[in-house]
């Protein structure tokens, strides 16, 4: 799973970077990010 800073930069990474073309961009907001992903 990759994260990126913007969805702008996410965009131009999977339109671009061969690597990441069948990837799929999805918007989550700083405290989903926070409560689902960080561990305490």
């Amino acid at each position: 799973m990759s994260f990126w800073s913007s969805l702008k930069r996410v965009r131009n990474i999977i339109e671009y970077g061969d690597a990441y073309s069948l990837f799929e961009s999805h918007e989550i907001s700083y405290q989903d990010f926070v409560d689902q992903w960080l561990m305490d």
